[in-house]
C-alpha cells in the first residue's frame, strides 16, 4: 500500500523548516505504531531529531515545530513536545506545550496562531540578525564612500589651488640654475641621504670627494654641454642638461624655491 498523505499541519511545519532552514535536508517518516496508530518522526539530513515518534507535528504560537505526544478528543486540545527552535536549530531541553486542533479538519492549532493555512513565513532570528549586518556594512559603505568624495572635494577645492599659488609664488628662475654647480652636486653625491653607503662621511671625505667632483665636472663638460629648460605653468621648472663626453642626460626641477636632481639617463641616439 502506498504511504498515507502527511496532514496539513505536518506539511506546514515541514514547510516552516524548509523556508528557515532550506539546506539543512528536512523530511518526515511515517510508520505504524504496535497499537495501529500512524506516527510520524521528523528527519534532518536523515537522521531523527528525536527518537520519539509522534502522533503528528505542528507549529506553535512562536513559530516552534513540535511533535504531538497524546490528544484528548473531547476537549479539542493535545499535548506535545517541542523538537526545533523558531530557527531551525533543533530544542536542547524538554519543553511540552498545549495545542488546540480542530476536529473536523484533523488539523492543529497552537493556541494563539493557526497553522493550517500554511501561510507567508516569517524570518527566523538568525535571517533578521543577518539582514541587520548586512544593512549596517552597507550604510558603513555608502557613509565611507560619501566621506571620501568629501574628501576629495576639500582638498580639490582647497588644497591644491593653495599648493599651486604657494609654487607659483616660490618656483626659482630659469637663470637661476648654474648646470656645473648642479652637476658637481650630484657627482660628489650631495643627493643621497645620510646612511647611503656611497655619502661621505668626515671632514676629509667630503673635502677629497669635493675636488673629486670638480674635477670630473670640468672633465666631463669641457667638450660642451645642453641645457634644456621646461616651464609647467609657472609652478615648477624642469631642466635637462644633455653632457655627450659621459653619454649622459641628467634631470632636474626647479621647485619651492630649490633645484632638486631627479634621475639621468642614456643619450637615446648613443645608446648601443
Amino acid at each position: 500500500m502506498p504511504p498515507s498523505p502527511i496532514s496539513i499541519s505536518t506539511k506546514a511545519a515541514l514547510r516552516h523548516l524548509k523556508d528557515v532552514r532550506p539546506h539543512d535536508g528536512w523530511a518526515v517518516e511515517q510508520s505504524t505504531s504496535a497499537t495501529g496508530n500512524k506516527t510520524v518522526k521528523l528527519l534532518r539530513r536523515s537522521i531523527p531529531v528525536s527518537e520519539m515518534e509522534f502522533l503528528d507535528l505542528t507549529l506553535t504560537a512562536d513559530r516552534c515545530v513540535a511533535g504531538i505526544v497524546n490528544r484528548s478528543a473531547a476537549m479539542g486540545k493535545a499535548k506535545a513536545k517541542v523538537i526545533v527552535e523558531a530557527n531551525g536549530s533543533p530544542c536542547r531541553y524538554n519543553r511540552e506545550v498545549m495545542i488546540k486542533e480542530s476536529p473536523s479538519s484533523n488539523t492543529t492549532r497552537s493556541s494563539a496562531t493557526s497553522t493550517a493555512g500554511g501561510g507567508a513565513n516569517p524570518l527566523s532570528d538568525e535571517d533578521n540578525q543577518q539582514l541587520l549586518i548586512y544593512a549596517f556594512f552597507a550604510i558603513s559603505a555608502a557613509v565611507g564612500i560619501r566621506l571620501l568624495f568629501e574628501a576629495v572635494f576639500m582638498v580639490y577645492i582647497f588644497v591644491f589651488p593653495a599648493l599651486y599659488f604657494y609654487a607659483l609664488q616660490n618656483c626659482p628662475s630659469v637663470d637661476s640654475f648654474e648646470a656645473k654647480k648642479e652637476l658637481k652636486r650630484v657627482l660628489r653625491g650631495h643627493h643621497l641621504p645620510e646612511d647611503h653607503p656611497d655619502k661621505p662621511k668626515g671632514f676629509l671625505s667630503e673635502t677629497l670627494n669635493r675636488l673629486q667632483a670638480t674635477v670630473a665636472t670640468e672633465m666631463a663638460t669641457f667638450p660642451g654641454y645642453e641645457v634644456t629648460t621646461t616651464n609647467f605653468a609657472g609652478a615648477c621648472i624642469g631642466a635637462k642638461v644633455r653632457v655627450p663626453s659621459v653619454n649622459a642626460d641628467l634631470y632636474w626641477v626647479g621647485i619651492f624655491g630649490k633645484w632638486r636632481y631627479i634621475f639621468q639617463t642614456e643619450i637615446p641616439n648613443q645608446r648601443s
